[in-house]
């Protein structure tokens, strides 16, 4: 009937500038115009152009295979799409990326050919040089540099770039410098045990002797970047971590472990568990890469730079079993390492078991997912204020030598359930809702939606032109809308709700932010709820579309409320507009709920009635429930006219509820108790509740509200929180 102002108020929002844009991770790569750094550009870009390109074995067209971030299961754990990450970075060489990629040969030449130009523009900013730790094969390229004095003023000039590429970019959700350049030789300075002695050491004649990437990554920590060491080098220490974490980030390393190594592990694993005795796991890897080039040259700086990388190789496995690595550069094969690996076990009566694996494939191939996966998980546990020691367990599956926080995770599998318990919301240093003292929460659950007001609409028909003053958006739905009123009256609460990972997604969290609420989200494929809603003279309209609130399940509910401390009550609004929520599910999931569980009826639609299967099975066991008149009446099926205090006593004898609460408007308010003891005695209410048992009402305001949009939401929120 109101389509028309629907739509004008849809096109004025849009005429508008948005508060909130989706969730902009930044990218930040030491070494851009290195294999593996070019290859990450390549990715973003081509996947972003959406190209397809003639390969070796077919037409192929641009994904994101290999990154486990990027897959659909992770998405809806509400991981930011790499798609939308801004990535640049440092290079001592100005080789430009599109030529370097080229140069490099590692994808189809029909896909280079399309992306050269693009990525020839990218901005590469000049990188920190020090030609101690250097491999002599770049020394005569390293013209792209910080000609600056001391090892404080490198450090400013770099916290200068990360400032001027989120701003340029404008990067809002996490930024992470990844050091991606040749392996450094090993440092010969102490290791920083605290971040004030680092931090001196920078300051004093000891920082001279600071490795380019430790400067790089001390620039990430103060600039509140997480800092990963893809390299072997020895740049992580205490001090270092120290660093990061006071100002937000984790500091992670060391040495990606790509697809060999990660299916070395797998193999020992696998023996392993047949209860075999690993003796000696013997491989030789051979590619031509920079690194393998610096690495043949056979210097005194190459020989300790050998020794780091070696280090970590040497360090994959425990020290019962006799691992050897043998690594040999051959210019002709360029990226495409080939690495054979022999396992020798003993097996039933000691008898020798001996298997050998072969792999061939780019080495930047396999390592550009985990730049990309690293990128969006700390975007995500950074979100979630997930501590320092779960996010290094959760990723050390990334390393060969897990280091920092990590703790002891042998074994490729041990390392991944780390990651799914993570994701999962399992914290084992602190809970993943923050949380002040010992102060209990309300969780409101349920349907949640963006609620679009447009103020002073005419209702002049379905074909006419209604006008309308302002477009305005409001945090809607159950779960929002209880939240909010509790907040503005210093409850601590917080939302658990499905929303898309879209742009009123992104404008719905903020409003919810704004005011205090901590929001625990489950991200859906579908897009966020949205509601338009036109407030007349005399009352308003509402056109809802769910979306994600469709995929709002028990499983979603309880997981939720398990990821919060000292859960005071759980408010669960719509059922009736929550079709993954009803029935013997919603009932089920109350039933595991340990606190005051009120259920908010609103949806209510003409076609239900109590027996239908929708609510039955839940309200029995529900503490307090609450519904308007017309809601209450159609239930009932009554006809509209009874006053709320006969509603409510024939609703709460009906349900079985603890308590119910039918509100009216003008007309007032009524709660209406159970007339079973025993009920009364099982509920979680702290109230007198037998003072209600006649039943209670208050009356309602004077006059009549045109916009009554979660009134009866702030009524039965604070009516919960009294109890």
């Amino acid at each position: 009937m109101r389509l028309l102002a629907i739509l004008a108020g849809l096109a004025a929002a849009a005429a508008k500038p948005t508060a909130r844009t989706k969730r902009k991770p930044g990218l930040l790569i030491v070494g851009l115009g290195g294999n593996n750094g070019a290859t990450v550009l390549a990715g973003l870009h081509a996947n972003n152009m959406k190209l397809t390109w003639e390969g070796a074995k077919k037409k192929c067209t641009a994904d994101y295979t290999g990154c486990i971030t990027q897959t659909r299961a992770m998405r809806r754990k509400g991981l930011a799409p790499f798609k939308r990450a801004a990535v640049g970075g440092w290079d001592i060489r100005p080789t430009p990326i599109g030529q370097a990629l080229r140069e490099a040969r590692i994808l189809d030449f029909d896909l280079v050919r399309q992306l050269s130009d693009t990525l020839d523009s990218v901005e590469v900013m000049p990188g920190v040089y020090d030609a101690r730790f250097v491999g002599e094969s770049q020394r005569a390229t390293a013209t792209h540099i910080k000609n600056l004095p001391d090892a404080r003023s490198k450090v400013n000039a770099l916290r200068e770039d990360i400032r001027a590429f989120k701003a340029h970019n404008s990067v809002d959700g996490h930024c992470t410098v990844i050091y991606s350049g040749s392996v450094e030789a090993p440092s010969l300075l102490p290791s920083y045990e605290t971040s004030e002695e680092l931090l001196e050491a920078l300051s004093s004649e000891q920082g001279d002797d600071f490795a380019p990437s430790l400067l790089y990554a001390i620039a990430a920590c103060l600039e509140g970047c997480s800092f990963v060491n893809a390299a072997s080098q020895d740049t992580v220490c205490p001090g270092l971590c120290e660093l990061a974490e006071k100002n937000g980030a984790y500091c992670l390393g060391t040495d990606f472990k790509a697809g060999q190594t990660k299916f070395k592990t797998q193999v020992v694993e696998y023996l392993e568990n047949l209860a075999f005795n690993v003796k000696v796991v013997a491989s030789s890897n051979h590619l031509g890469n920079n690194d393998m080039r610096n690495l043949a040259l056979g210097s005194a700086t190459q020989e300790k730079t050998r020794k780091a990388k070696l280090r970590v190789k040497s360090q994959i496995f425990s020290s019962d079993i006799d691992h050897h690595v043998s690594v040999q550069y051959t210019p002709f094969i360029g990226d495409e390492k080939r690495d054979y690996v022999e396992y020798t076990s003993e097996a039933f009566l000691s008898q020798l078991h001996t298997m050998a694996t072969y792999t061939r494939c780019s080495d930047s191939v396999l390592c550009a997912p985990l730049y990309i996966d690293v990128c969006c998980l700390l975007d995500y546990f950074s979100r979630k204020k997930v501590s320092p020691s779960t996010v290094a367990a959760a990723t050390a599956y990334l390393f060969k030598v897990p280091e920092g926080r990590a703790g002891p995770l042998v074994g490729f599998s041990e390392q991944l359930r780390a990651l799914e318990r993570a994701l999962d919301g399992h914290d084992d240093v602190q809970a993943v809702i923050p949380q002040k003292n010992d102060e209990k929460r309300v969780v409101c659950c349920g349907l949640a939606c963006l609620d679009m007001e447009l103020s002073g609409a005419q209702d002049l028909g379905r074909e006419a032109i209604n006008a309308f003053g302002e477009a305005s958006s409001r945090a809607g739905g159950a779960a929002p809308q209880t939240a909010s009123c509790l907040a503005d009256h210093g409850v601590p609460t917080i939302v658990v709700a499905a929303l898309g990972d879209d742009q009123q997604g992104d404008e719905l969290r903020a409003l919810l932010t704004e005011r205090g609420i901590s929001v625990d989200e489950t991200l859906s494929d579908g897009r966020t709820g949205l509601a338009v809603v036109p407030v007349f003279a005399n009352g308003r309209g509402c056109y809802f579309a769910a979306g994600a609130n469709d995929a709002f399940d028990a499983r979603t509910l309880l997981d939720g409320v398990a990821r919060v401390e000292s859960v005071a009550a759980v408010l669960i609004g719509y059922p009736h507009l929550l079709p993954s929520l009803r029935g013997q599910a919603l009932g089920d999931a109350i039933e595991q709920i340990d606190s005051i569980v009120g259920v908010d009826l609103n949806g209510v639609q003409p076609t239900h009635y109590l027996g239908d299967g929708v609510v039955d099975a839940a309200l029995y066991k529900a503490d307090v429930v609450h519904a308007n008149a017309d809601e209450a009446a159609t239930l009932l099926r009554w006809p509209k006219g009874y006053h709320c205090t006969q509603l409510a006593r024939a609703l709460c004898d009906a349900t079985g509820a603890a308590c119910v609460v039918v509100t009216d408007g003008s007309n007032g308010a009524a709660a209406a108790v159970a007339s079973d003891p025993n009920r009364l005695s099982s509920s979680s209410l702290k109230w007198p509740a037998n003072d209600l048992k006649a039943v209670a009402s208050l009356p309602g305001p004077p006059g009549v509200a045109p916009n009554a949009n979660g009134a009866g939401d702030a009524f039965f929120a604070a009516f919960v929180a009294s109890t």
